[in-house]
């Protein structure tokens, strides 16, 4: 499974509004997910026989492309789920560790108000998980980990 989500996975932090509260908006929200995309569905169904989460179907419109299936975990059992996983995985083990550790700190789900300091501290973290996620080339040394 480890390769699966080294090589189709994705593990990384979501950025969004939270409404508003008596007519002011609130803060920003920050949360993890994790995925594998595969077009096999006996694998997504063997992953959620062993380890729970869901499965949808993406909609692919090109002709000549096979239906898509997205695997997801999420809360407390994707953390149970990562824990598990990560000393196996070779190219995705930074964003599990920062995702295992956001989620061990991050107790009220990112929903109430923090001090700014916090929420800066997020917005780094958010940004550097993104970086490690972004397609091409790489942008950071992952032997120092400097972005």
């Amino acid at each position: 499974v480890a390769g699966l989500i080294d090589g189709e996975g994705y593990i990384g932090i979501h950025k969004g509004k939270n409404g508003y509260r008596n007519g002011k908006p609130r803060d920003l929200k920050y949360s993890v997910g994790m995925s594998i995309a595969n077009t096999d569905i006996r694998m997504m169904n063997w992953i959620i026989t062993h380890f729970g989460g869901s499965v949808s179907k993406d909609n692919r419109t090109r002709i000549g492309h096979k239906d898509c299936y997205r695997w997801q975990i999420y809360g407390q059992k994707m953390l149970e789920f990562l824990k598990l996983v990560e000393p196996h995985l070779k190219v995705k083990y930074l964003q599990a560790q920062i995702v295992i550790d956001w989620q061990s700190k991050v107790k009220n789900g990112g929903k109430y108000s923090v001090s700014d300091e916090e929420k800066q501290k997020r917005e780094e973290v958010y940004r550097y998980i993104k970086k490690l996620n972004k397609r091409g080339r790489p942008e950071i040394n992952i032997n120092n980990n400097s972005i």
